[in-house]
Parts: structure tokens; C-alpha cells; sequence
């Protein structure tokens, strides 16, 4: 019977974590198998090769390496899991009758997490898993949310950026007194936007101009143009988005669709720039 620790409490979200048994002799295999089988998923192999095996097959939450082991010993096993992008997050803890400080220091060189002594004593065992496995946890948590923190700080930069070059626009737009003028910095700003569009003009004869960015104006686009105009409409569909106001038509052909907030915000800013340009336009 184990002491000291309560072994239900190891695995509080009742997630059977994976732990992979690296040791060339079976007997050890079997003995930390024993030990650990009631509360955690074993996976088991005798060599470093096997190990990547099974890495390449199996999601891993924690590695117990034994260190002397023939061909490729447990330092170079540590160090090529630790150089390794998809598995240098794994904690690893050595399992060996090793234990100088310069076979720690060693360990610690090439990447472990932790050293455990032959004989192994249960309730150690036990109490380094969970630690590791729990930081382990913590450090993915941290990263989930140092990753988000960035996406954020990007699309706030993005925002500002974009609220900076309308800005601008509006701006220099209050000075324009020029037809062309006036549409050629709007077809500027939509290219500035990072836009991929077509523009359809009024002309007053009923017939319209054309300006495009990064879009080829064919038969299918012009009738989209046309269907808008007739329609007085906006419409977004996937990755397209059709605003009309006034005289201006606007394809824009590079929306991202799978980000609803920024669809939105370029739709509204959209209009808004619109219905500046027809305002600057009608005060001419």
C-alpha cells in the first residue's frame, strides 16, 4: 500500500493521461507499469528509435526514460526529443541507477525535467508525475494565452491602421474639388485597405467606369455590379462583399469570411467612406 500521497486526487479531471515507458529491460517496463497502470494510459518500448516511434503515433503527456540503454543512450534520446518541434514539449523524467550530480547536471543539460533513482519509491514517482504533467498543462495554458494575447494586439493594430488610413482619406477629401481627384483617392484608399476590388461609377450618361485592384473585371463581375445597382443593395456572401451607395459600386472580392467582427467593420467602414466620397462629390 503507497503512503503518504492520495492517488485519486493525481487525475482531478478524470483525463487518463500518457505516459511512454522508455527501458531496455522489460522487468523495469513491467515494475513502473505495475505501479502506474491503475491511474495512467502506459505505452511501452526497449529503445530511443522505438520511442519515435510510438511519439509519431501517440499523443504523449509524459516520457520516463532510462538512461543506459545500448545504440542510443537516454541523454541522446532526451536531447533529439528536445530538438524535436512536435515533441519538445513533453516532459521528460529519467529513470536510472545513475545519480552523480554530474549525471544530473547532464540531464539537465540535454533537456530533462526531472531525475528518479533506481529503486524506484511509488509515492516519488507519483508525486514528479503529477508535477510535471501539471506544469506541463500550465505552460500550454500560458502559451494558448500569450497566443491569443498577440492575435488581439494584432487585430487591434490592424484596426488602428485601418482607422488611420480613413482617416487620412476623409481628411484629404475636404480639400478635393476635382472629380477625378476625388475618385482616384478613393480608389487609392480601397488599394491602401489591401482591398481586392472592382469600383463600378455612375456616369451621369447612365453609363459607368470602371477601376479595379488585384480583380479582373469579367462578364460575371460587372453583372454582380449591375444586379447591386438595380437592387440598391449590400450583400456578403463567403468571401464577397457588394455595397452600393449612390453612384459607387463596390466588389470586394478578399473578405475574410471566417472572421464575422471584421466583416462587419469593413462593411460599415465601407459606407461610411461611400457616403463621404458622394458628399464630397456633391459639393463640388
Amino acid at each position: 500500500m503507497f503512503t503518504g500521497l492520495n492517488h485519486s486526487l493525481f487525475n482531478k479531471d478524470k483525463v487518463m493521461h500518457t505516459i511512454l515507458v522508455v527501458d531496455d529491460e522489460p522487468s523495469n517496463i513491467s515494475i513502473v507499469s505495475n505501479i502506474l497502470g491503475d491511474h495512467y494510459k502506459i505505452l511501452a518500448c526497449t529503445s530511443g528509435e522505438k520511442a519515435f516511434e510510438v511519439l509519431n503515433k501517440s499523443s504523449v503527456n509524459l516520457i520516463l526514460l532510462d538512461i543506459l540503454m545500448p545504440e542510443m543512450d537516454g541523454f541522446e534520446v532526451c536531447a533529439k526529443i528536445k530538438e524535436h518541434d512536435r515533441f519538445k514539449h513533453i516532459p521528460v523524467i529519467f529513470i536510472s541507477a545513475l545519480s552523480s550530480l554530474e549525471d544530473r547536471l547532464k540531464g539537465f543539460n540535454v533537456g530533462a525535467n526531472d531525475f528518479l533513482s533506481k529503486p524506484i519509491n511509488p509515492d516519488e514517482v507519483f508525486s514528479k508525475i503529477q508535477i510535471e504533467i501539471e506544469n506541463s498543462i500550465k505552460s500550454y495554458r500560458q502559451k494558448l494565452e500569450i497566443k491569443n494575447l498577440e492575435e488581439n494586439v494584432n487585430s487591434s493594430n490592424s484596426t488602428i491602421h485601418e482607422l488611420e488610413l480613413i482617416c487620412d482619406f476623409l481628411i484629404e477629401l475636404l480639400s478635393l474639388k476635382n472629380v477625378d481627384n476625388i475618385i482616384n483617392l478613393l480608389v487609392q484608399l480601397l488599394k491602401n485597405l489591401n482591398f481586392s476590388n472592382i469600383v463600378s461609377i455612375t456616369l451621369p450618361n447612365d453609363e459607368y467606369q470602371f477601376f479595379s485592384n488585384g480583380e479582373e473585371i469579367t462578364s460575371m463581375a460587372t453583372s454582380i455590379l449591375d444586379k447591386a445597382r438595380e437592387k440598391n443593395m449590400n450583400l456578403l456572401f463567403n468571401d464577397k462583399l457588394v455595397v452600393h451607395k449612390n453612384i459607387f459600386t463596390v466588389l470586394i472580392t478578399n473578405m475574410p469570411k471566417d472572421d464575422t467582427t471584421h466583416c462587419e467593420r469593413i462593411e460599415n467602414n465601407l459606407n461610411r467612406i461611400l457616403n463621404a466620397t458622394n458628399i464630397a462629390l456633391a459639393n463640388i
